[in-house]
């Protein structure tokens, strides 16, 4: 309906025992948009049967797809960026972050996994080269699975529970929509925002948690999720058509 330039999906976009079967499904669906599209991984799509190094090959052969493994080096697969060009000038920076795992930590429990140096350091080397390269700053959007830290921050800071405990409503003057609860974050914060704010972080978009669509405006940078279209299977909770 909105005839977009470029198609983002911040993860689980498959699951389950034919993970292959699905995963072609939705590249076939995709390119049938002949739009640019570019992916995230998230934790669900880790639980079939297609390894990510197949699940990127494929991604890297579909025609209009614009993923990339990047750097080995890194955390995970799928840490990239993509630059927006308008009459030869570079005038924003997409980023693509791979945190879409779970890690066990010290403790036994296994919770959502942090932001490592090896990606805020890739972070910031490549938005200081782009910004050597344009003669100045370039702003930049983050595109990663799950929240970060801060946007649970700024949701226990500054929404408001209903009366039944569950929702927690955005501000209009921060924000829109809603969080079906509070954001699944790292239980450790690294310092990466920060880091990332210093060379031009403005936007930070993420999935992971299926049944909110808030968007909340905090210290310099607007947090908002990727809504959830399409219907759930019962254990991926109770995320609805809209």
């Amino acid at each position: 309906e909105e005839n977009p330039d470029l198609i983002i999906l911040p993860g689980d976009n498959v699951s389950g025992f034919t993970t292959k079967i699905y995963l072609n499904w939705l590249i076939d669906k995709m390119e049938s948009y002949k739009i640019p599209w570019a992916p995230v991984y998230g934790n669900h799509d880790m639980e079939g049967t297609a390894s990510i190094k197949w699940q990127s090959a494929k991604y890297e052969e579909a025609q209009y797809c614009l993923f990339e493994r990047g750097p080995a080096e890194l955390y995970g697969m799928g840490n990239y960026a993509l630059n927006i060009v308008e009459d030869g000038d570079i005038i924003n920076t997409l980023f693509f972050l791979d945190n879409g795992r779970y890690h066990k930590y010290a403790n036994g429990v296994e919770k959502e996994v942090y932001v490592g140096e090896e990606q805020i350091a890739w972070y910031e080397d490549t938005a200081k080269a782009i910004a050597d390269f344009q003669g100045r700053s370039v702003p930049s959007m983050l595109f990663s699975h799950t929240a970060m830290p801060e946007m649970k921050e700024a949701v226990e800071k500054y929404c408001v529970q209903s009366a039944d405990d569950k929702y927690y409503y955005v501000p209009k003057e921060l924000g829109f929509g809603y969080f079906a609860y509070l954001p699944c974050v790292a239980p450790i914060n690294t310092g990466f925002i920060d880091r990332a704010k210093a060379v031009g972080l403005t936007h930070v978009f993420c999935g992971h948690d299926h049944e909110s669509n808030g968007s909340i405006y905090y210290e310099g940078v607007r947090y908002t999720y990727g809504l959830k279209t399409g219907k759930s299977p019962v254990h991926w909770n109770d995320a609805k058509s809209y």
